[in-house]
């Protein structure tokens, strides 16, 4: 089914499922790709040519690690230092922000400061056993480790990003390791709903004293970050399929988008509910790339935002009944830990 080879990045490449589903049939989200590539391919220029010491990655995340960049989305990267680079020095800062200002000629709309994509991180701090298990974990540190699972495409060095993934990927396997005969995915399951939950927790209270803001945050929370959650969701109960996890399998589809991850899954059980996920997908990024609908959706009293609140309910309860309908293929202790 693949037309690429799936340790290929989307930013290096075309839509991997073609045979499955056509891209031309979403003409937001093929527009958005390709805006995605321009612009990543425009950063590596800029990045290549600035020779920046001490960079282990940059990863793009958000809109443009899903390869579905809007016109006025944000671009958020995750900057990964090399592990000598002591992240408190003031040399951390320094390549932070030259890799900013290399950009600037781009005119990119920079992420806020004091979010997870403010500040530079390494493979020593995402990658620390002490905080294994630790609800304390730094909010920042933690939303870094879990954005480079969910969507993340390389700006500079793909190898060190795979690299920084795989490695990601064997903390979270240190369950499965100290306990073989469970092989099940509870530390990163545990994580991924502990992520997903807060952002709903985070988007449900946040904001209530600004409404437009409230609602355009919320109407994200429903389409792309539920996405998301469910392309990392389905590849983690797709890799205990036949039994005991594939982590080899698992590390490959990391370079797939998340809704490469739902069409891929999708495919192998051979359903059809595919096409209306990447049709109400597709009318969301349209509707975020129309100024009008914009408008509608921050002034009005609320009603665009029940309009594409009810759509959203469709999108989700189509992916629910996918997992319903698929408990047979993958192990029951999959879905115990999911749901308890």
């Amino acid at each position: 089914m693949n037309s690429e080879s799936p340790n290929t990045y989307a930013s290096s490449r075309d839509w991997n499922f073609p045979e499955y589903f056509d891209l031309a049939q979403t003409p937001a989200l093929s527009a958005a790709w390709e805006r995605s590539h321009a612009v990543i391919a425009d950063m590596r220029q800029r990045l290549e040519g600035a020779a920046i010491e001490g960079l282990a990655t940059i990863a793009a995340s958000g809109s443009v690690g899903r390869m579905e960049m809007l016109e006025h989305s944000d671009v958020d990267l995750i900057v990964v230092l090399d592990d000598s680079i002591e992240l408190h020095a003031a040399e951390t800062r320094e390549i932070y922000e030259a890799v900013w200002m290399s950009l600037v000629p781009l005119d990119l709309k920079r992420p806020r400061d004091g979010g997870i994509y403010g500040s530079p991180t390494n493979c020593r701090e995402l990658c620390d056993p002490s905080t294994i298990g630790k609800i304390e974990d730094d909010p920042s540190v933690f939303g870094k480790r879990i954005q480079l699972l969910l969507d993340s495409q390389p700006v500079v060095f793909p190898e060190n990003l795979k690299m920084a993934t795989d490695r990601i990927v064997e903390r979270y396997a240190t369950g499965i390791r100290q306990h073989p005969p469970s092989r099940n995915w509870h530390y990163l399951l545990n994580d991924l709903t502990r992520y997903y939950r807060s952002l709903c927790v985070y988007y449900e209270w946040d904001q209530r004293d600004r409404p437009a803001k409230w609602r355009l945050r919320n109407t994200k929370l429903r389409y792309s970050r539920l996405i998301n959650h469910a392309g990392l969701l389905l590849l983690l109960a797709e890799s205990i399929s036949k039994g005991p996890v594939d982590l080899d399998w698992f590390r490959m589809q990391l370079s797939l988008t998340p809704l490469e991850r739902i069409a891929s899954v999708f495919s192998k059980c051979e359903s059809s509910d595919f096409n209306a996920i990447a049709a109400r997908y597709d009318r969301f990024l349209s509707q975020m790339s129309d100024k009008n609908f914009r408008e509608r959706h921050e002034s009005d009293d609320g009603s665009t935002y029940q309009k594409i609140t009810e759509s959203a309910r469709e999108l989700s309860s189509t992916l629910l009944r996918f997992l319903l309908s698929n408990q047979n293929r993958w192990s029951e202790r999959f879905f115990e830990s999911l749901i308890f």
